[in-house]
Protein backbone atom coordinates (compact mmCIF):
# COMPACT_ATOMS: atom_id res chain seq x y z
CA UNK A 1 0.00 0.00 0.00
CA UNK A 2 2.66 2.27 1.00
CA UNK A 3 4.61 1.61 -2.45
CA UNK A 4 1.00 2.01 -4.36
CA UNK A 5 0.75 5.85 -2.58
CA UNK A 6 4.40 7.08 -3.11
CA UNK A 7 4.07 5.71 -6.82
CA UNK A 8 0.56 7.35 -6.92
CA UNK A 9 2.64 10.73 -5.32
CA UNK A 10 5.52 10.21 -7.72
CA UNK A 11 3.58 10.31 -10.14
CA UNK A 12 1.57 13.75 -9.52
CA UNK A 13 4.61 15.14 -8.61
CA UNK A 14 6.33 14.28 -12.12
CA UNK A 15 3.36 15.39 -13.69
CA UNK A 16 2.78 18.48 -12.07
CA UNK A 17 6.48 18.97 -12.67
CA UNK A 18 6.22 18.61 -16.24
CA UNK A 19 3.20 21.04 -16.95
CA UNK A 20 5.54 23.39 -15.17
CA UNK A 21 8.39 23.21 -16.88
CA UNK A 22 6.44 23.07 -19.92
CA UNK A 23 4.26 26.46 -18.47
CA UNK A 24 7.64 27.77 -18.13
CA UNK A 25 8.83 27.52 -21.13
CA UNK A 26 5.50 28.80 -22.49
CA UNK A 27 6.04 31.86 -20.67
CA UNK A 28 10.08 32.03 -21.79
CA UNK A 29 8.93 32.12 -25.30
CA UNK A 30 6.38 34.50 -24.96
CA UNK A 31 8.26 37.23 -22.87
CA UNK A 32 10.84 36.76 -25.49
CA UNK A 33 8.28 37.71 -28.05
CA UNK A 34 6.98 40.37 -26.09
CA UNK A 35 10.52 41.92 -25.67
CA UNK A 36 11.02 41.46 -29.22
CA UNK A 37 7.74 43.72 -29.89
CA UNK A 38 8.40 46.40 -27.75
CA UNK A 39 11.69 46.21 -29.28
CA UNK A 40 10.52 46.84 -32.58
CA UNK A 41 7.89 49.36 -31.75
CA UNK A 42 9.99 51.50 -29.97
CA UNK A 43 12.31 51.19 -32.92
CA UNK A 44 9.28 52.37 -34.85
CA UNK A 45 8.78 55.32 -33.03
CA UNK A 46 12.00 56.50 -33.06
CA UNK A 47 11.90 56.33 -37.06
CA UNK A 48 8.94 57.62 -37.14
CA UNK A 49 9.88 60.48 -35.07
CA UNK A 50 13.50 61.32 -36.28
CA UNK A 51 11.60 61.30 -40.42
CA UNK A 52 8.48 63.05 -38.99
CA UNK A 53 9.43 66.21 -41.25
CA UNK A 54 10.24 64.20 -44.16
CA UNK A 55 7.42 61.76 -44.61
CA UNK A 56 4.75 64.92 -43.63
CA UNK A 57 6.18 66.70 -46.87
CA UNK A 58 6.01 63.28 -49.08
CA UNK A 59 2.54 62.92 -47.85
CA UNK A 60 1.59 66.36 -48.28
CA UNK A 61 3.42 66.48 -51.82
CA UNK A 62 1.65 62.88 -52.74
CA UNK A 63 -2.08 64.33 -52.27
CA UNK A 64 -1.33 67.55 -53.58
CA UNK A 65 0.07 65.62 -57.09
CA UNK A 66 -2.81 62.91 -57.01
CA UNK A 67 -5.44 65.38 -56.54
CA UNK A 68 -3.80 67.88 -59.43
CA UNK A 69 -3.23 65.11 -61.65
CA UNK A 70 -7.17 64.23 -61.10
CA UNK A 71 -7.83 67.82 -62.20
CA UNK A 72 -5.77 67.28 -65.35
CA UNK A 73 -7.55 63.73 -66.34
CA UNK A 74 -10.64 64.80 -66.02
CA UNK A 75 -9.82 67.89 -67.58
CA UNK A 76 -9.13 66.03 -70.74
CA UNK A 77 -12.29 63.55 -70.34
CA UNK A 78 -14.49 66.81 -70.27
CA UNK A 79 -12.56 68.23 -73.56
CA UNK A 80 -12.74 64.36 -75.19
CA UNK A 81 -16.67 64.63 -74.45
CA UNK A 82 -16.91 68.29 -75.55
CA UNK A 83 -15.63 67.00 -79.23
CA UNK A 84 -17.55 63.56 -79.53
CA UNK A 85 -20.82 65.41 -78.07
CA UNK A 86 -20.30 67.83 -80.60
CA UNK A 87 -19.71 65.43 -83.42
CA UNK A 88 -23.53 63.42 -82.82
CA UNK A 89 -25.25 66.32 -81.38
CA UNK A 90 -26.44 66.97 -85.23
CA UNK A 91 -28.06 63.46 -85.60
CA UNK A 92 -28.73 62.70 -81.63
CA UNK A 93 -32.32 62.56 -80.16
CA UNK A 94 -33.40 64.37 -76.41
CA UNK A 95 -33.04 61.54 -74.62
CA UNK A 96 -29.27 60.71 -75.72
CA UNK A 97 -28.34 65.00 -75.44
CA UNK A 98 -29.42 64.70 -71.38
CA UNK A 99 -27.34 61.73 -71.70
CA UNK A 100 -24.06 63.35 -72.71
CA UNK A 101 -24.73 66.63 -70.68
CA UNK A 102 -24.92 64.18 -67.80
CA UNK A 103 -21.44 63.16 -68.85
CA UNK A 104 -20.17 66.42 -68.94
CA UNK A 105 -21.50 67.39 -65.57
CA UNK A 106 -19.37 63.79 -63.84
CA UNK A 107 -15.95 64.98 -64.69
CA UNK A 108 -16.68 68.67 -63.39
CA UNK A 109 -17.84 67.48 -59.66
CA UNK A 110 -14.46 65.23 -59.80
CA UNK A 111 -12.60 68.82 -60.75
CA UNK A 112 -14.58 70.45 -57.98
CA UNK A 113 -13.57 67.73 -55.47
CA UNK A 114 -10.16 67.95 -56.23
CA UNK A 115 -9.55 71.42 -56.59
CA UNK A 116 -11.33 71.69 -52.89
CA UNK A 117 -8.33 69.43 -51.41
CA UNK A 118 -6.03 71.10 -53.09
CA UNK A 119 -6.55 74.20 -51.62
CA UNK A 120 -7.43 72.69 -48.13
CA UNK A 121 -3.67 71.10 -48.58
CA UNK A 122 -1.97 74.34 -49.45
CA UNK A 123 -4.30 76.42 -46.90
CA UNK A 124 -4.54 74.47 -44.07
CA UNK A 125 -2.27 71.54 -44.79
CA UNK A 126 -2.07 70.38 -40.25
CA UNK A 127 -5.90 70.29 -40.64
CA UNK A 128 -6.24 68.58 -43.36
CA UNK A 129 -3.69 66.14 -41.68
CA UNK A 130 -5.79 66.00 -39.33
CA UNK A 131 -9.04 65.27 -41.21
CA UNK A 132 -7.16 63.00 -43.05
CA UNK A 133 -6.66 60.65 -40.07
CA UNK A 134 -9.75 60.82 -37.99
CA UNK A 135 -11.53 59.54 -41.31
Amino acid sequence: MKKLFLTLVLSISLFANAQKSETSKTDEVLSKAVEKGIELAEKTGNFVVEQAPDLLKEFYAWELWSNVSVIVLMLLISYVIYFISKKIVENADDEFLYIINLFQILPLIFICVSAYKVIFISVAPKLYLIQYFVK
